[in-house]
């Protein structure tokens, strides 16, 4: 059996939390046996603690930081691999792809690094256009959605918030 590992590149706990919990939860309904590692590159703003939190969110098998991935698995040349480019410099993500001879996906909103990249995954309607606007051809990117925002699970519904909150049916909530 063929191992397959995914390694997600991903900036911040707030890109770990919003973007990559998602894409992993998903995963992990459809790939049950693949290695997954969240990558976190270089990033003059890192609090430090990304690789900690990481290593926290349910169904990722690792979470290193940029330099340490370059080597992760080099040794097993049998293991399929992929890297999607969730967040931070799209160069690391494109480094990390050509170091590890692996296909290199996307979720973006602009058409960057398009030469390097097998697939883009969109947010929206907006970035569709941008893409078709760029001469990409629609077999090289996928509207999917606004990965934090579609992904949040509701506990209850509008009236029980309301109710709950206070708010009267006819008042209007901004947030």
């Amino acid at each position: 059996m063929v191992r397959s590992n995914i390694y997600i590149m991903v900036n911040s706990p707030g890109e770990i939390a919003g973007w990559a919990a998602p894409v992993v939860r998903e995963l992990r309904l459809h790939l049950k046996s693949c290695c997954i590692t969240l990558v976190v590159p270089p990033c003059q703003y890192a609090s430090g603690a990304e690789t900690e939190y990481g290593s926290q969110l349910e169904g990722v098998d690792s979470c290193v930081r940029f330099c340490s991935a370059l080597f992760s698995d080099i040794a097993d040349p049998d293991a399929a691999r992929l890297v999607l480019h969730l967040g931070g410099d799209f160069a690391y993500s494109v480094l990390l792809s050509r170091r590890l001879r692996a296909p290199l996906y996307a979720y973006a909103a602009r058409p960057r690094w398009g030469a390097c990249v097998e697939h883009f995954f969109v947010p929206d309607h907006s970035a569709e256009r941008r893409f078709a606007l760029s001469n990409f051809l629609p077999d090289r990117y996928s509207k999917v959605g606004h990965l934090a925002l579609d992904s949040v699970v509701l506990k209850e519904t509008e009236e029980e918030t309301r109710l709950r909150l206070g708010f009267a049916p006819q008042q209007k909530v901004l947030a």
